[in-house]
Order: C-alpha cells, then structure tokens, then sequence
C-alpha cells in the first residue's frame, strides 16, 4: 500500500487513526486494517506525535489479528505488530506481548519473555504519575501473572503447574 509520504502531518496520522478506530467501534475490522496500515506506512521518523499514533495503530493490528476480527487468528503477525509498537514505548502492546507470552499463545515464547513485558506495563499502569492511563483490569491481569508464577530451579515456573 502507498504511504502518505514523510510529510504527514501530526492532525493527519490523527484522523487517520480515528478513522480506523471509527471502522472498528463499528465491526468494519477489514476498513480499520486498511487505514491503520496506511497510517503506519507512512514515514515521520522525527515527528513524535505521528510515530506515537503509528505506534497506537500497530498495537490495535495486533490486537485484530491476536483475536481473529475479520481475519484469521494470528497469533505470530500480531506478535510483529506488538514488538515494533512495543519499541515505540507503547504500554499497551507491551501488556498484550505479557499477556500473550504468558498464555503460551507464541509457544517459543516462554515465561521469561513475557515476565519483562509484564513488569513494564505493571509498572507503567500502577505508577501514580500516570493516572490518566490507569487501568484496573490490567493490574490485576498482571499482578494474576505474578501470583501464579515464581522463581524456581529453572527461573520462572508456574506455582499450580497442571
């Protein structure tokens, strides 16, 4: 797909991600891949705003791919989408990463993997300096992590392994 080229502004990657969130609110997952993706082919290596929405618009990707909205669940191509807007900062890819690594959905993956991406985004959600990003169902999903694992022989093994 044809980017809009490096010279995207902040209020176009905007409307570009609120367009794709618009589709998705609606079911029109496949509209909302088409825009997201447009969004992220798009160059603006200095211009933040932009690279913080492209960031936003890969973790919701993954997302739809990691749940099969609209296409085939994806487990490995949300991981990719994940990972890059991870390295972006985004918390929220981060939690999925924690949740999916943990859930043994990447079975390569293991604990260890998923144990880093969960600390970050525990830490990032719980922190009173961000209070806007605060999420409960989050922290508890994590701190759910954290109580069933714990430090063994082998690192990180599951307190109730079945």
């Amino acid at each position: 797909m044809e980017g809009l080229g490096s010279d995207i502004t902040d209020q176009e990657a905007e409307k570009l991600l609120t367009l794709g969130q618009k589709y998705f609110s609606v079911q029109q997952y496949s509209n909302a891949l088409v825009v997201w993706n447009k969004l992220i082919s798009t160059s603006a290596p200095s211009k933040e705003k932009v690279i913080q929405l492209q960031s936003i618009a890969e973790s919701n990707i993954g997302y739809i791919y990691s749940n099969g909205l609209g296409v085939k669940v994806d487990h490995s191509k949300a991981e990719e989408y994940w990972l890059e807007s991870s390295k972006k900062g985004n918390m929220e890819a981060k939690y999925h990463l924690c949740y999916t690594y943990g859930g043994k959905k990447i079975p390569e993956k293991g604990i260890i993997e998923a144990s880093q991406f969960c600390k970050s985004a525990y830490n990032f959600y719980k922190s009173k300096t961000n209070k806007e990003y605060s999420d409960k169902y989050i922290i508890e999903h994590i701190s759910k992590f954290y109580r069933e694992y714990k430090m063994g022989e082998k690192g990180l093994e599951r307190v109730n392994d079945k």
